[in-house]
């Protein structure tokens, strides 16, 4: 779970906080995974 954590920080370094839902998930490379 620790780790979990770390690579979420870093997302939120480079993306800004994913919690947010107006991130685009087309920029976080999940749109294809979602559909």
């Amino acid at each position: 779970i620790r780790a979990l954590e770390d690579n979420v920080a870093k997302y939120e370094q480079k993306f800004g906080k994913i919690e947010e839902a107006s991130v685009p998930e087309s920029s976080l490379g999940f749109q294809v995974e979602r559909q």
